[in-house]
């Protein structure tokens, strides 16, 4: 189905799909001795979806639809810093969107979940492929790894994150953090910061 459902002209790595096959595997309960046989799944793939073919480059065998070869290889050779840069900027407006519709300032408790319910659930996959590379681990695998790496740079993200670039020379002293986006962990430091040392040349060096 992924490989059937992805969007045409694309080129498959077979040492991809391999990893991809063994995190599935995986999650599914199997017994997974080693790396799966990347020789054996490709034979299995093209046997299951005939008008896949598989072609050699190097050391690396390359998976893609016979059809949509020609185009796939143009554009692997076409690809440039300015691609790149659209995915990038289409990945970051779509991510902006739904963390600027979301509103968090704090109501005087912290909750036990309160720093993954801050994160919008788009920032969060983004940051946690960045970290960890893309994966196919299920959603409620997720929720069972509580806070982690991702939510806590994904909070700092939101707490920085403004809708417009403030001009330093109309108002050098404004804010630049918007008050009604404020996730839990940026407040509670400051909170602790404040209880403990008292010390506003602190609280000031770590805002």
């Amino acid at each position: 189905m992924y490989i059937e459902e992805a969007p045409r002209p694309i080129v498959f790595q077979l040492s991809d799909l391999a990893k991809m096959c063994s995190c599935l595997l995986e999650q599914l309960g199997g017994h997974v001795p080693g790396c799966v046989n990347s020789t054996r799944l490709k034979d299995r793939l093209l046997a299951q979806i005939p008008e896949l073919g598989a072609y050699t480059k190097g050391k690396e065998v390359k998976l893609a639809f016979s059809g949509d070869i020609g185009a796939a290889l143009h554009f692997d050779q076409s690809h440039s810093y300015d691609t790149e840069a659209m995915y990038l900027a289409k990945a970051a407006m779509l991510v902006r969107k739904e963390l600027l519709d979301r509103k968090q300032c704090f109501n005087g408790t912290f909750d036990t979940d309160c720093q993954r319910s801050a994160v919008p659930h788009l920032l969060l996959a983004l940051v946690n492929m960045i970290l960890e590379r893309p994966s196919v681990m299920n959603k409620s695998e997720q929720d069972t790894m509580g806070v982690n790496a991702g939510v806590v740079l994904s909070q700092l993200l939101i707490f920085n994150t403004v809708k417009r670039h403030p001009n330093p020379q109309s108002d050098a002293t404004a804010t630049r953090h918007d008050p009604n986006r404020e996730p839990p962990l940026p407040f509670y430091l400051g909170l602790l910061v404040h209880a403990k040392t008292r010390k506003k040349l602190l609280a000031d060096k770590l805002y």
